[in-house]
């Protein structure tokens, strides 16, 4: 316990580093972004699927991203999904099949060694572990969870980069 709150501390003392040239960069669905879909266009949480798939196909085709990760669980049908409109879950899988970008999907490794499934019906799903650590505060990170690449090494993999 004296452990964690020494290195709590130094981890709070170390300088910021800058981000701006990192080659990795993040595009997260927070709290603002979804009270502005909320206001600006009355898109609610969960926003639709079909827009994740825009984003990939604008993340392969224009940005040229060496991956694309979603850390979102899709474990679900989508709340989207109507009789009379186009399937969510469909629209998301298939752009996730057309990317020529690897799109890895955030799963949960369960200790059987399998894996949550998810709902849309992506043909080769790209899967990684995003089990979270039981710890308030997360000091450590496994690269395998109960025989799952975790989302990180399995993007590395995919990507072609050694951890």
């Amino acid at each position: 316990m004296l452990d964690h709150v020494f290195y709590d501390s130094l981890f709070r003392l170390r300088p910021p580093e800058s981000q701006k040239d990192s080659p990795i960069v993040i595009i997260a669905a927070n709290d603002k972004s979804i009270a502005t879909m909320q206001q600006q266009r009355r898109i609610g949480w969960p926003w639709p699927r079909d827009y994740w798939g825009k984003m990939i196909s604008y993340l392969n085709n224009e940005a040229k991203a060496k991956a694309v990760v979603f850390d979102l669980l899709f474990d679900g049908s989508s709340a989207r999904n109507a009789p009379e409109k186009e399937d969510d879950d469909e629209l998301f899988a298939g752009a996730v099949d057309a990317s020529e970008t690897p799109v890895i999907l955030a799963s949960r490794a369960l200790p059987d060694h399998t894996v949550l499934k998810i709902a849309p019906p992506v043909r080769n799903p790209i899967l990684g572990a995003s089990n979270i650590s039981a710890e308030g505060v997360i000091r450590t990170y496994a690269p395998v969870v109960d025989g799952l690449d975790s989302i990180a090494l399995r993007t590395m993999k995919q990507i072609k980069q050694t951890p």
